[in-house]
């Protein structure tokens, strides 16, 4: 699959509208050179296989999200699996005990919906 830098850099604006942020608070969270997170949001250059990897991370979405992998959609995961890939605080890891509690909190949130049907 060839990576379609127009297609992430509208993904990159939209999510950074979203956030609230301009282009050079984020790329400044980033730790990346601002004239190089622009380049990626306007289209102009793909980011790297490891700056996707930390912008998905950034915007709590998967890599496949970014960049249009559709493929993936269906993909299940457990309530632990999906947390540990879509949850960050301030684009920090939640801690695995957090996420674990949370897991469990899904888990048996699931299972009571499903004893009441």
């Amino acid at each position: 699959m060839e990576i379609d830098a127009k297609f992430i850099g509208k993904k990159l604006s939209e999510l950074r509208i979203k956030k609230g942020l301009n282009k050079t608070q984020v790329a400044d969270k980033l730790g990346v050179n601002m004239q190089s997170y622009a380049n990626w949001e306007n289209g102009n250059k793909s980011p790297s296989l490891k700056a996707i990897r930390n912008l998905a991370h950034f915007y709590n979405v998967s890599i496949d999200y970014l960049i249009g992998d559709e493929s993936k959609s269906n993909t299940k995961f457990s309530p632990l699996e999906a947390l540990k890939h879509t949850y960050s605080a301030d684009g920090k890891p939640v801690p695995a005990e957090d996420l674990e509690t949370l897991a469990r909190i899904i888990e048996t949130t699931i299972r009571s919906k499903n004893t009441e049907d």
